[in-house]
């Protein structure tokens, strides 16, 4: 079966056409910030041929898709939704899919979630330290990214040294235009860190700490004062450097 993995990343639009697990063919386009351009994506799909299905890299599946999901309408529409949650990504990911839709609308699509590997979190690992009321009404917490690199590492792992990944306790880590960890115990995902409030910064997305498009969704909708922010839209790094001292 040839298959058709579209990743959009940090600034980059990825197309690879995987055949019996290898990949056979790939494009890789420019797409800084959320901005793909449909007209490249089309002849980029073109040129890799036939597919028989395409599977979709997305950032934010929300608490509602905690795995894998064929792709149709309702499903994009609440994906949509998600985009306070991921707002560097998850707008490029559905741009991309669209792009991808508009050349092979026929071929059977899949949605494959960065935060589902992290839907095992416990409360200890995925609880902010925020008002419960809040947590409950705006589904404040750590969701957890690049969930599916995640997850090949410690598959990856356990292969070159010849366990199973069952027993195994490991820390992986992605570095790419962004970076993070992960503890996974036993294939699970038990804790994560995503490099924002450290400012190891590789790339504009490392600019916006894990809760800041939460935060912000939040300050807008109770009407709270917002601190005027620098550039890059720090919420959570201006707000403790302008805490008076004492």
């Amino acid at each position: 079966m040839r298959v058709l993995v579209v990743n959009a990343g940090s600034s980059s639009l990825k197309l690879d056409v995987v055949d019996g697990g290898e990949r056979v063919a790939t494009e890789q386009l420019a797409a800084e910030r959320a901005v793909i351009d449909a007209g490249e994506v089309a002849g980029a799909v073109l040129r890799l041929g036939a597919v028989d299905a395409v599977g979709h890299r997305i950032v934010h599946g929300g608490a509602t898709y905690a795995q894998a999901v064929r792709l149709d309408a309702d499903v994009v529409r609440e994906l949509g939704e998600l985009a306070a949650l991921a707002p560097l990504h998850q707008a490029k990911s559905l741009a991309a899919l669209e792009a991808v839709d508009a050349v092979l609308g026929d071929v059977p699509a899949v949605a494959c979630f960065d935060t589902a590997f992290h839907a095992t979190l416990p409360a200890a690992a995925h609880t902010y330290a925020l008002p419960s009321a809040w947590r409950e009404r705006w589904g404040l917490r750590r969701y957890g990214f690049h969930g599916l690199a995640h997850a090949y590492a410690a598959r990856r792992a356990a292969e070159l040294l010849g366990r199973p990944l069952a027993e195994l306790r490991i820390v992986t880590c992605h570095l790419g235009g962004g970076a993070s960890l992960a503890a996974v115990d036993g294939g699970t995902s038990v804790d994560t860190a995503k490099f924002a409030l450290d400012r190891f910064d590789l790339g504009p997305t490392w600019f916006w700490p894990a809760l800041q498009p939460q935060l912000d969704r939040l300050v807008d909708e109770l009407g709270l004062q917002r601190f005027e922010q620098f550039e890059t839209g720090d919420l959570l790094v201006e707000r403790s450097e302008r805490q008076p001292a004492g």
